[in-house]
Formats: structure tokens, sequence, C-alpha cells
């Protein structure tokens, strides 16, 4: 059988602490020594940390993971077949989604078989101290500027305040609801250990049909727009032309918007949805005591599942994503006229 190489990124980093990101195609990224920051995303990547505390990412695709020297953490993506060896030092496997989503088994040694109950991929893992789960629950975050449809007309979210009432569209508490707290947090993306998971995603106007949005909507990547019955990530709708991550920023300031219910209300004139507390309130800066380091605007305590207005997505509704981002073509090619 032939192998397929789709040649992407060739990175060697430097002496110090890297933070280097590939690209869709198969990469090789080489940290080297001090503590690096190496992103495959998609593809078939090759990653070696170095000597150094390391932080890899793997993405999609199958890849080859190597902590080398020092006391590692390695991510892996549900929808990718890994083999992480740890190497020298204290290193852990981190894997997208919750404990009862994997399959775990010892083989001895440190090394351990890991497979995904819905998606069926699977890791290989060698030299590996711990394994954690980290969830992925979307969190839905508005960036500063965007229109928020209200009573009073179109407001800017960072004008909102608590009692302005918004318009909602799933019916479930009527035609207006009253807002109940809007968060907020600065994010340092050149400073954040996973900048990829928050930087922002920009939806350009008409992208989505319909001359929706009105203007451009700026959101979170893990922000959930409501289309055909479906809370979707917009992460999961980019193309690259009409609706693109924004990875050239250095900050970017998130906003969230909660109501007595969760609930889609309207951005920019389309449907995405309100917060739902899910037990990250200290990623916001007025969201309690303390709040966290680095935003983390996927974590998840499991508090509200029943409350979510649909659930969330699964491997079984991805065939429809697919036809959803399909039927937004035309609207990308007349844009691009």
């Amino acid at each position: 059988m032939a192998i397929s190489f789709d040649p992407g990124t060739l990175y060697v980093g430097t002496s110090g602490g890297d933070l280097k990101e590939g690209t869709d195609r198969d990469d090789a990224l080489l940290g080297l020594a001090g503590n690096d920051v190496l992103f495959g995303k998609g593809g078939d990547d090759v990653i070696d940390g170095g000597s150094g505390n390391d932080t890899l990412y793997g993405g999609t695709g199958n890849n080859l993971l190597y902590g080398g020297a020092g006391d590692d953490v390695i991510y892996a993506d549900a929808n990718s077949n890994n083999i992480i060896v740890g190497g020298e030092g204290y290193d852990t496997a981190v894997f997208q989604g919750s404990a009862s989503d994997y399959t775990v088994n010892g083989i001895g040694d440190n090394s351990y078989t890991v497979v995904n109950n819905t998606t069926h991929y699977s890791s290989f893992l060698q030299e590996i101290e711990a394994i954690s789960f980290q969830s992925t629950t979307p969190l839905p975050c508005y960036v500063t500027g965007t229109m928020i449809e209200t009573r009073r007309g179109a407001v800017a979210v960072e004008n909102l305040r608590a009692g302005d009432e918004v318009r909602v569209v799933s019916g479930r508490q009527g035609e207006w609801a009253p807002v109940s707290w809007i968060g907020f947090r600065q994010v340092d993306l050149l400073r954040h250990p996973r900048a990829e998971a928050v930087q922002p995603v920009r939806v350009l106007a008409g992208a989505l049909g319909n001359n929706l949005p009105v203007r451009d909507l700026v959101m979170s990547p893990d922000h959930c727009l409501l289309i055909d019955g479906l809370l979707i990530p917009v992460q999961h709708l980019v193309n690259g032309q009409t609706i693109v991550q924004e990875r050239a920023r250095a900050a970017v300031t998130y906003w969230h918007v909660e109501l007595p219910q969760h609930d889609a209300i309207l951005a920019e004139g389309v449907a995405a949805e309100s917060y739902l507390d899910t037990g990250n309130r200290a990623s916001f800066a007025n969201g309690g005591a303390a709040m966290t380091m680095y935003a983390d605007f996927a974590q998840d305590d499991g508090r509200a599942t029943a409350e979510r207005l649909v659930p969330r997505l699964t491997a079984a509704d991805m065939p429809r994503v697919a036809a959803i981002r399909a039927s937004l073509v035309p609207a990308a090619v007349a844009l691009a006229a």
C-alpha cells in the first residue's frame, strides 16, 4: 500500500522556549532545549519536544509525539491516532473528553492503549506516568463590539446591563429574556498556553447566507451557532475564506451574556447561544473572588447538562455539520466574486 506524505512545516527550534504551530499538512516540529509549546494542528505530524518541560498538541491526524527529557504534557485530540512517548521525566498524556469516553488498558511499564469509545481513534502510550482527561464543552463568548438585539435596539455586548431584555429564539422563555449577568475577560493570546483554543473566529458579513450576519461576527472558537436545530461550535465552520480564525491578534476581550435559561440570542442577526454556567466563572475577571491564570473557556464540571438548550454535538451529528458546511459554499463564492 502506498504511503501518502503531504509535506507541511519543518521546524527546528532554538535553545530557548519556542512556540510553534504547524499546518493542516504533515509537519515535523522539533523543540530542542527549553520549555517549548508545539502545535501540530491537522495532518500526520511528528513532534519532538526535546529537553525541557514541553507542551505538545498533536491535533487531528496520525501523530508521533515525543516529549524528550523533562516533565512534559502531551495533548491528544479525540479525532487522532497517536503514538505518544513521554521520554525522561514525569510525563502526562491529556485526552479530549471525559474518562468515560475512553477505554484505557495498561500493558505494563508505564505503557497503555487508549481508545475513544465514540470515534474509535486510538493511541499507544509509552513512558507516560499520568493520564488525564479534559472536557471540551463549548462556552459562548463574544468579542467587544458585537451587536446584540434588545428591546431598546441593537446594543454592543459590552454595554449590556443586568435587566436588559434580549431577543431569544427558542421559545422556551418567550420572545424576550432579561440579562442576569455579563461576564468579561481579556485574554493575552501571546502568553496563553493553548492560544488556538481561545483565538477568535470571524464570520464575515453574509457568510451564512441570507445576508447573515449583518456585520462581521467575531466570537470565541467554541461559541455555538444555532443552525438547523444544532448548536455548532463556530470552529467547525471555519473555511479559511469567509469564516476564519484570527491568529495575528495579541489580545482579545471576551464577553458573555447569561440569561435565566440557556437559550439562543441574536448577535449581528445570527442565532447564537447564551452563556451556560458549567463551573468556569473563574475564567472571567468578574466571575468570582479569584480569577484563573489562563482562561479556560472549555471547562465543564457537568452541572448544567440538563439545562442545555439542545444536547452537545456527538460523532453522530458530524454528517449533518458537514452538510451545513457544504450549504455555506454558495455564500462564500458570492462574497469572493
